[in-house]
C-alpha cells in the first residue's frame, strides 16, 4: 500500500484538497499506472477555466492521483476529457473545469452540468469520504457477511446509484445533494443489519480471547540477537514493500506478463523496464507513481509509503505512551503527527470520523466500509516486534490499536501478524525451542499458528490462513514455478473480495510463507507475485522471513544495498532515517517475555547497550579475580554472535586487507560500531599479528584484541582466482582498507581504476608509513619509524637521555583513529556526490598532528622543543611523584587555580606571593623548587591518603596504574570499559570494550578474533559461489 502526496483538486488546478483524488489516494495509497490513451472527447465549453480542454493528457491518469486502475484515469471531466473511471477511452463531456451532475442525481444538469454554463466552478473530489462512494463498499461487504441488503441495494440504484469503483477512490462522478444524503442513510440502515457471522466473529477483545482456545497462555523464550532480528526486519519490510509497489493494482497476467517479458519469472528479483516488450508494456503499465522509485534501475534507498509510515507512528506510539497506551492515544497521535491525505480507506474514514466528533471506537464503525480491509495489518509489525516470544501481548497491542479503524476480521488482521511476528522475533521456533534446531518450514509453521492462536477460528479470517496453508502444502511443486496454481486456486476462491480486503491477502500472505519455508527471496516474491496487495503482503512476509533470518547480513545483498539505508518518510521529523537506527530503536522498547522489569538494567549495572555477548566488569576488590561467566561462543565459520542493539555503522561492508596494526586497527574499530568486517589474509600466510606478543595454548592473544568483530577468509589477491574473487567483493563492499607497499594492488590488477570501476561508490583506505607519494613512498614502513620522524621521539625521555621511543605502537593506533575517522568523512562525501574516492593516510602524519603547534614555533620563533622528561615548558608543577608506600601519582597544573589549590595543600602557600607563579610558564622555570615541595609532602604520605587529600581540596592528581590496577578501579567498571567476550579457542577473555558509548546505536565486540580462514566458505557461499567453484579456487591455491 503505497502513498503519494495528494495534491491538487480534480480539475488539475486551484483548489488543494488533502483529501482530493488529485493527489495519493488510492486503496492504502498508490496511483493506478496509466492507462491506454481514450478517444478524444469533444471540445467543451469553459474551456478557459478547465485545464486545456478535451485532448490535453491524452494518457487516462496522466498529471491526477492515484486512484486510477491498472488501465483508467481517475477523475472524469478534470479540464482535458480523458478515458473515465474504470473504462478507459468513454472521452465524455462532464463538463471541463466543472462540477457534473451535482442536481438531484447523476447525469441531473445544473448550471454547470455537461457542457459547462460558464465553466468557472472546479471539480474538488474527495476520495475514500463520500457517501455515494461508500454505499457501494458497504453493499459488497454486506454481500459478503451474509446480511440481506438486497431491498437496499434495489432502492439505491433505483435512485440512479452505482456500483463502488473497484480501484479508485471515488466514484466517476459525484452525487447531487439529494443523492448523496440518500446513500448516507441507507448506510446508516446497513449498519443496523447484524449480520449472521457476528457470534463467530466478535471485536470486543474479551469475547475473542474466549473464543479462541488455544489463545497463547504463556510466552515463550526470546533467543539471543533480538537487535539484528529486528534490523532484518525493517530491511524485510522495505524491500518487500519495494518490491511490490510497481505493480500495485495490476491483475495478476499484468503481474506475470511483466515479469516474463523481463526474464524473471517465476519472480526473484527486482522489477525492470530492461528488456521490457514495449507492447507488454502499454498491455500492462507501471503504477505510475512508483514507477520512478522502485524498479531496479532506479530505486536509490526507500521511498514513502504508507506501509513504512505506519510503522514509524508505532514507534513514535510506543515512545511516547508506553506499552499500556490506549487507543485513544493512537487518535491523539494520528491527529499530532499523520496528515489527513496520508490515511486511505478505513484509516481515512476513521480520521475523518474524529474531527467530525466521533469518537473510538465508533470511529471503525461510522460509516466505513473499509473496517475489514488490509489496513490494521500494515501497522501491527512494531507491536509484535516489541513483544518478542509474547504472541499474546503483541496481539493485545495490535487489537488497541487496530479497533481505532476496523472490526472483526480487520482487527485479526493485525492480531495474527502481530502475534507471528512476536514468535519470529524471539527466535521464530517452535513452542520452547526459541528457534534452536527447527528448518524454516517448522519456523514458519511455529509462527502461523502463533497467529492463529488469537484469531477465532470459526471466523472467516481463520478461515483464510488454513486455506492459504492448506494450498502451498498440497501445491504439485515446491519451488517457485508450482506457486502459480497456489495463486490461481486462491483468485478463484476469493475473487468477489475487493484486493485489499483481509481474507484473500491473508490467505495468500499465509500460502507465500509456507510455501517459501522461510526463505527470504521466496517469501516476498511470491507474496507479491500473487498479486491484490502486492506491496503490503511483500512487507509483511519480508518483516516476518527478516526476523527468521537472524540479521541483516543473512538477507541476499541485491534487496538490501539499495536501500541504502534511507527512509522517505513525512511522519514525524523521521525522514532520512536509517533503518540500523529504526532497529536501536525498536529494540529499546523491546520488552522481553519475562515482563517489563525484564527489560530494564540492574542498579548500578553498566548501560546494556554497549554490551551484547561481552559483558561489563562487575566492581570487585583489588586483588581479586571476577568470577568467570558463560555463553555462546561462536563456531568457526558461522556468523557472528548477536549485538546488543545494531551499532551506527550496520549495513557498512569492509574488506580489511591490511596487516599488522595502523590498517587491520582502523577496521576493527568501524567493526566495533556495526560494520561487517571481513578479513582477507593469504592462505599460507597469516597475519604477523596473528604470532605477535604473547600466546597462550599457541594462540596470538594480539589478534583476540585486533581480530575482534571481523570475518576472517583467505585469498591470494596476487593469483587470479583470488583477484576475481576480490573484485566481486569489492562490488559490494563500502570500503577497503590495504596497507601494501604502492604499487602493489596495482602489479595485480587491483589498483583503484580497477576496484572503482567494478564499485564507483567504494571507499579506499590506503595507510601506509609515508603515504602514495614522495621519495620515501615505497619504503617500508612501521610505527616505530613514524615515531621517531614525527618529532615525537625527539621530544620524549629525560633531558640527559636518548630519545625514546613509546612500548607500545603509539603511532600506529593514532594512525587507525585517524584512518577511521577520514573514512567516515569519504562516506559522508559520498552522500553528496555518489561516488567513493581514495584515502590516503601516511604513518608519519596523524602523529605530527597530534604534536601541537611545534612546527608554529620553529617557524615564528625558531624554537625546537627539548625533552624535558615528565616536566612541561607550559606549566608546574607537572610530575610523577613517588609516595610514602612506594606507588606513584601524577600531578597536573594546567589550570591557575589548580596549581594555587595544590600549594596550599602541601603546606606551601608563600610561593602564591611570587610573581612568577602567576603564569604556567613561569611556574615553568621554577619547577626545581616546586617539584621539591610538592614531592616532599606527598613522599610523607601513602598513595590512598595523597589521592584522598587532593580530592578534598579539588586539585587535580591521579595514581600511576598498571593493568591490574585499571581492571579494578571503579571508574573503569562504571563506564564497562573492560569487558568479558566468550571465545571458542581460549574460553572467557578480557579485553577493552569499544572506546566510546552512543546512546542509540551502540557499538558491541560481537566476538574476539577468529581462526585463520573460518569464513572464507561462508563468506564466498553469501557471494554466490557454489562449493564447486569454492573447492576449484581452493585446489589452485587462490584460497
Amino acid at each position: 500500500m503505497t502513498n503519494g502526496p495528494d495534491s491538487a483538486d480534480a480539475s488539475g488546478g486551484g483548489v488543494t484538497d488533502p483529501c482530493g483524488e488529485a493527489g495519493a489516494n488510492s486503496t492504502h495509497g498508490t496511483d493506478g499506472p496509466d492507462g491506454p490513451d481514450g478517444p478524444d472527447g469533444p471540445d467543451t465549453p469553459g474551456e478557459a477555466n478547465g485545464t486545456g480542454g478535451a485532448n490535453s493528457g491524452s494518457r487516462a491518469g496522466e498529471g491526477h492521483g492515484p486512484n486510477s486502475t491498472h488501465d483508467t484515469g481517475n477523475i472524469p471531466g478534470t479540464g482535458n476529457i480523458p478515458g473515465t473511471g474504470n473504462e478507459p477511452g468513454t472521452g465524455g463531456a462532464h463538463g471541463a473545469g466543472t462540477v457534473p451532475g451535482t442536481a438531484d442525481g447523476p447525469g441531473g444538469e445544473d448550471a454547470n452540468g455537461p457542457g459547462g454554463g460558464g465553466g468557472s466552478a472546479r471539480a474538488l473530489r474527495l476520495t475514500w469520504a463520500q457517501p455515494e462512494d461508500l454505499l457501494g463498499h458497504e453493499l459488497r461487504q454486506a454481500a459478503q457477511d451474509g446480511r440481506d441488503a438486497a431491498g437496499i441495494a434495489a432502492r439505491w440504484q433505483a435512485a440512479g446509484g452505482s456500483a463502488a469503483p473497484e480501484r479508485a477512490g471515488a466514484s466517476a462522478r459525484p452525487a447531487g445533494p439529494a443523492l448523496r444524503a440518500l446513500a448516507g442513510q441507507l448506510m446508516d440502515e446497513l449498519a443496523a443489519l447484524e449480520p449472521p457471522s457476528a457470534a463467530s466473529e466478535p471485536t470486543d477483545l474479551a469475547a475473542i480471547r474466549a473464543a479462541c482456545p488455544d489463545w497463547p497462555a504463556r510466552p515463550g523464550p526470546c533467543a539471543p540477537g533480538l537487535g539484528d532480528r529486528l534490523h532484518a526486519a525493517w530491511l524485510g519490510r522495505a524491500a518487500g514493500c519495494l518490491l511490490g509497489k510497481p505493480v500495485e493494482k495490476l491483475p495478476l497476467e499484468g503481474i506475470r506478463a511483466l515479469a516474463r517479458s523481463t526474464g524473471n519469472w517465476p519472480l526473484d528479483d527486482w522489477f525492470t523496464e530492461r528488456g521490457l516488450d514495449p507492447a507488454v508494456a502499454a498491455a500492462h503499465p507501471w503504477n505510475r507513481r512508483s514507477r520512478a522509485t522502485s524498479l531496479a534501475e532506479n530505486i536509490d534507498g526507500m521511498p514513502e509509503d504508507d506501509d513504512l509510515n505506519y510503522p514509524l507512528l508505532g514507534l513514535l506510539l510506543l515512545e511516547r505512551y508506553g506499552h499500556g497506551f490506549a487507543t485513544v492515544d493512537v487518535a491523539q497521535l494520528w491527529l499530532d503527527e499523520l496528515p489527513a491525505g496520508r490515511t486511505f480507506t478505513a484509516e481515512r474514514v476513521a480520521y475523518r470520523n474524529l474531527l467530525s466528533g466521533v469518537e473510538p471506537p465508533h470511529t471503525a464503525s461510522y460509516r466505513n466500509p473499509f473496517r475489514e480491509w488490509i489496513g490494521a495489518r500494515i501497522r501491527a509489525d512494531v507491536f509484535g516486534w516489541t513483544h518478542p516470544g509474547d504472541p499474546a501481548a503483541a496481539a493485545e497491542a495490535a487489537w488497541r490499536d487496530a479497533v481505532l479503524t476496523h472490526t472483526a476480521n480487520g482487527v485479526y488482521d493485525a492480531m495474527f501478524v502481530a502475534a507471528a511476528l512476536s514468535v519470529a522475533a524471539g527466535g521464530g521456533g517452535p513452542a520452547g525451542s526459541a528457534g534452536g534446531g527447527a528448518d524454516g518450514g517448522e519456523r514458519v509453521d511455529a509462527c502461523l499458528e502463533a497467529g492463529l492462536s488469537v484469531v477465532p477460528p470459526a471466523s472467516r479470517y481463520a478461515t483464510a490462513v488454513r486455506t492459504g496453508i492448506a494450498a502451498a502444502r498440497q501445491a504439485p511443486e515446491s519451488g517457485p514455478a508450482g506457486f502459480a496454481s497456489v495463486v490461481d486456486g486462491l483468485h478463484a476462491a476469493y475473487g468477489d473480495h475487493h484486493w485489499v480486503h483481509s481474507l484473500p491477502n491473508a490467505a495468500l500472505l499465509a500460502a507465500a510463507l509456507t510455501h517459501a519455508r522461510g526463505d527470504f527471496t521466496g517469501s516476498i516474491c511470491r507474496a507479491v507475485s500473487g498479486g491484490w496487495d502486492t506491496d503490503s503482503n511483500g512487507a509483511t512476509a519480508g518483516s516476518l522471513a527478516g526476523l527468521l533470518a537472524g540479521g541483516p547480513r543473512a538477507l541476499p545483498a541485491r534487496w538490501t544495498r539499495p536501500l541504502r539505508n534511507r527512509l522517505a518518510t513525512s511522519v514525524g521529523g523521521m525522514d532520512g532515517t536509517g533503518f540500523d537506527t529504526l532497529a536501536a530503536r525498536t529494540l529499546a522498547l523491546a520488552v522481553p517475555a519475562a515482563g517489563p522489569e525484564a527489560a530494564r538494567p540492574a542498579a548500578g549495572k553498566p548501560d546494556p547497550a554497549r554490551s551484547g555477548p561481552v559483558r561489563p566488569e562487575e566492581p570487585r576488590q583489588p586483588g581479586t579475580e571476577p568470577e568467570t561467566g558463560t555463553g555462546p561462543e561462536p563456531e568457526a565459520g558461522a556468523g557472528p554472535q548477536p549485538t546488543a542493539a545494531p551499532g551506527a555503522l550496520a549495513g557498512l561492508r569492509v574488506l580489511d586487507l591490511a596487516t599488522l596494526f595502523a590498517g587491520p586497527l582502523a577496521a576493527t574499530l568501524l567493526g566495533d560500531y556495526g560494520a561487517d568486517v571481513v578479513k582477507v589474509e593469504h592462505p599460507r600466510r597469516p597475519d604477523p599479528s596473528r604470532g605477535h606478543g604473547p600466546s597462550k595454548d599457541g594462540i596470538g592473544l594480539w589478534w583476540k584484541l585486533l581480530g575482534r568483530n571481523k570475518r576472517n577468509i583467505t585469498l591470494d589477491l596476487s593469483s587470479s582466482g583470488g583477484r576475481e574473487v576480490l573484485l566481486r567483493l569489492a562490488a559490494e563492499a563500502d570500503v577497503i582498507v590495504e596497507n601494501f607497499r604502492p604499487g602493489t594492488l596495482e602489479k595485480w590488477g587491483l589498483g583503484w581504476d580497477e576496484l572503482s570501476a567494478a564499485n564507483p561508490r567504494l571507499v579506499l583506505a590506503r595507510v601506509t608509513g609515508f603515504g602514495q607519494r614522495g621519495p620515501y613512498a615505497r619504503r617500508p614502513g612501521f610505527g616505530t619509524l613514524a615515531e621517531a620522524m614525527s618529532g615525537f621521539a625527539a621530544v620524549t625521555g629525560e633531558p640527559d637521555g636518548p630519545p625514546t621511543l613509546p612500548p607500545f605502537g603509539l603511532a600506529d593506533s593514532i594512525a587507525a583513529l585517524t584512518t577511521a575517522y577520514a573514512v567516515m568523512a569519504a562516506l559522508a562525501g559520498r552522500e553528496r556526490t555518489g561516488r567513493g574516492q581514495v584515502v590516503d593516510m601516511a604513518i608519519i602524519e596523524p602523529l605530527l598532528t597530534v604534536l601541537g603547534p611545534q612546527p608554529l614555533w620553529y617557524d615564528q620563533l625558531g624554537y625546537v622543543q627539548p625533552r624535558t622528561g615528565n616536566r612541561s615548558t607550559n606549566n608546574a608543577p607537572r610530575n610523577t611523584y613517588r609516595t610514602a608506600d612506594g606507588r606513584w601519582v601524577a600531578v597536573s597544573t594546567s589550570a591557575q587555580s589548580i596549581a594555587e589549590r595544590v600549594l596550599r595543600l602541601v603546606g606551601r602557600p608563600e610561593f602564591l606571593d611570587e610573581p612568577w607563579f602567576a603564569t604556567g610558564a613561569g611556574r615553568a622555570r621554577h619547577a626545581d623548587e616546586l617539584d621539591e615541595a610538592v614531592g616532599g609532602w606527598i613522599a610523607r604520605h601513602d598513595r590512598d591518603e595523597v589521592v584522598r587529600a587532593f580530592e578534598e581540596a579539588q586539585a587535580a592528581v591521579a595514581p600511576v596504574y598498571d593493568i591490574r590496577d585499571v581492571l579494578a578501579d571503579p571508574q573503569y567498571r562504571a563506564l564497562g570499559s573492560i569487558t568479558r567476550v566468550e571465545d571458542a579457542e581460549l574460553g572467557t577473555l578480557r579485553m577493552q570494550n569499544v572506546p566510546f558509548r552512543l546512546s542509540a546505536t551502540p557499538g558491541a565486540i560481537r566476538w574476539a578474533g577468529r581462526p585463520h580462514g573460518a569464513d572464507t566458505d561462508a563468506v564466498l557461499s553469501g557471494l554466490g559461489l557454489s562449493r564447486r567453484e569454492i573447492a576449484r579456487l581452493r585446489e589452485e591455491g587462490a584460497l
